[in-house]
């Protein structure tokens, strides 16, 4: 259970909830911290940008892709 509830849809602004339409036909639902980045809207949509351009087909082979971010949860101390 997260210490801080994130932002419902129906308390949302239309903009967030757009985001959350979008999160929840991809992935089936919000993630909490989807929610809980709501309470900042313009750190929300930065996020959602992020997120986007890094799965966008580059330059890079999708297997390095996957090969960078384990180097990198791995040097983090990621504890998957």
């Amino acid at each position: 259970m997260s210490r801080i509830s994130g932002v419902e849809s129906e308390k949302a602004p239309w903009h967030v909830r757009l985001i959350y339409w979008f999160a929840r036909r991809k992935i089936g639902q919000v993630p909490a911290g989807m929610k809980i980045l709501a309470y900042y809207p313009a750190l929300l949509r930065q996020f959602v940008r992020m997120s986007a351009l890094q799965h966008k087909k580059g330059a890079l082979s999708s297997r390095l892709k996957r090969l960078a971010m384990l180097k990198t949860a791995m040097l983090v101390g990621c504890p998957f």
